[in-house]
């Protein structure tokens, strides 16, 4: 692979430099030193896997440059799979011969002498095609020292071959998932629960409320479960939406070839004999269709706008769209812009000294008033609060000031007032030995209440003591002025 001697100096010494130590009853028993290698979850395992990986399909692909493999592919246009690389197995791809089988057992056996490893090969086995005769089969197995797969085989718990019938081959989740809701029934649910509620293969409860019903949010009225469909749909959702944004992949580019190759996604259809997996992904279609749009952005992906004048294509506009929608389209201001052009704009607006910057200017403030509208809008949005665009602008040139000061060490005591009026009011100590109390009031005219509080401070400006409170009342400011000074009495 072209690494550097040292570098190769450096993993070794790294793998067989391993030691390890155990504490037992408070007693250190080693140094143990593997003899294989270094243990599993060992943090430089991953380092080395992607290593030995990489040296694999580099084997791999030199086969296949010299015309002594051949992957296999779905469709025509669509890319040549030669193998798969996953986890802890790996899948070669190969034509069903005596001359590819021995290509495959010589570069299992390089990759042995190359890395040290050692193929399993009792753990390994060959899939092959409903058409290979079984004469061809039993010699190819023989070839490479290998088990036929049978159509039970399974990989991380899922079936390695998937044939038409789904019931026949995920029937064994939906079994294992019933078996244990069933234990279920004994253990967590009340009596009232396994009488009225609960069903099972003996018996069958009384259904109270639909399935329907107890999905919906507990606010309105159900129980807050999942909809096991619609989360289902969700996530298929956003298989299709790769497949709609990342052609160039690899899965977009196999599955493009093989069931829309003259359109989008949005536009795919089910085909003739299609795969297990691609009439669920295209279930989401419908889904994505709905909630998608597409940003135009400079006009170079679209047909909507003429690509020498970038203006928009009128005759084509008033074909497409309604005549609405076509009066808002004119109306729309298109400026020449493009993706390298935003870069440009947002470098340009990061090295603006405005906070964490130190400087001050007709640019920062701008900046600040940008900042400040966005944080009503969330406001707006998230908690329900709306302020005016005075509340804006002070806030805007408050925190601007307030940053200033603080990178300057000044202590802006007219930046921490809250009247929007500049009516500064300043903190006066007491003298030494004396304790100064501040008392307030405040009005909750939304909810009807009022609430009172004070502060003692000495004469360091240290907080003694705090105290605040909430009434159900509703009265005049200066009644609240005189209930503060009564709950401090």
């Amino acid at each position: 692979m072209g690494f550097d001697l040292r570098f190769i100096g450096l993993v070794i010494a790294t793998v067989s430099s391993v030691r390890y130590k155990i504490i037992h009853g408070g007693h250190e028993l080693g140094p143990i030193v593997p003899e294989r290698g270094i243990r599993q979850g060992d943090p430089s395992s991953p380092y080395l896997f992607l290593i030995f990986a990489e040296g694999f399909s580099s084997l791999v692909r030199k086969l296949e440059r010299d015309g002594r493999l051949k992957g296999c592919k779905v469709a025509n246009g669509a890319p040549v799979i030669s193998h798969m690389l996953f986890t802890d197995a790996s899948y070669v791809y190969c034509r069903a011969n005596d001359r590819e089988a021995s290509h495959i057992l010589h570069l299992l056996q390089l990759f042995e002498i190359a890395s040290g490893q050692q193929v399993n090969f009792s753990k390994s086995s060959v899939f092959l095609s409903t058409n290979v005769p079984n004469a061809t089969r039993d010699r190819l197995c023989g070839i490479l020292r290998m088990r036929l797969a049978d159509e039970h085989s399974t990989y991380l718990g899922f079936p390695c071959v998937m044939g038409r019938n789904k019931d026949a081959i995920l029937g064994f989740l939906k079994d294992k998932m019933q078996k244990r809701i069933q234990s279920w029934e004994g253990h967590f649910l009340s009596t009232a629960g396994r009488e009225y509620w609960w069903s099972s293969s003996s018996r069958k409860g009384v259904s109270w409320f639909s399935w329907r019903k107890l999905c919906n949010n507990k606010s309105s009225g159900g129980m807050g479960f999942w909809s096991l469909r619609e989360y289902n749909l969700s996530l298929l959702g956003k298989q299709g939406w790769r497949l709609l944004l990342h052609q160039d992949s690899l899965v977009g580019r196999i599955y493009k070839a093989r069931y829309f190759p003259n359109c989008s996604f949005l536009e795919a259809e089910l085909g003739g004999n299609p795969s297990f997996i691609w009439p669920s992904v295209l279930e989401s279609q419908t889904l994505l269709r709905d909630g998608a749009r597409r940003r135009i952005g400079p006009g170079s992906s679209t047909e909507l706008m003429k690509p020498d004048s970038r203006q928009w294509d009128l005759e084509l506009i008033e074909d497409l769209f309604d005549s609405c929608d076509v009066e808002l389209i004119k109306q729309t201001v298109n400026v020449s812009w493009n993706s390298s052009m935003e870069d440009d704009v947002w470098k340009m607006m990061w090295k603006i000294k405005a906070p964490p910057k130190d400087n001050k200017g007709l640019v920062e403030e701008a900046v600040m008033v940008g900042w400040a509208f966005w944080k009503a809008r969330n406001d707006m949005l998230w908690n329900g609060k709306c302020c005016s665009a005075a509340d804006v602008v002070w806030l805007t040139r408050t925190t601007l000031r307030q940053w200033t000061c603080a990178q300057s060490k000044q202590l802006d005591t007219g930046s921490l007032a809250s009247n929007r009026t500049d009516t500064r009011e300043h903190w006066s100590k007491p003298a030494a030995g004396q304790l100064k109390i501040n008392v307030d009031g405040a009005i909750f005219e939304d909810t009807n209440e009022i609430g009172t509080g004070f502060v003692a401070r000495d004469f360091d400006g240290r907080l003694i003591e705090a105290f605040s409170t909430i009434f159900s009342v509703s009265c005049r400011p200066e009644i609240v002025e005189i209930l503060c000074k009564d709950r401090l009495v």
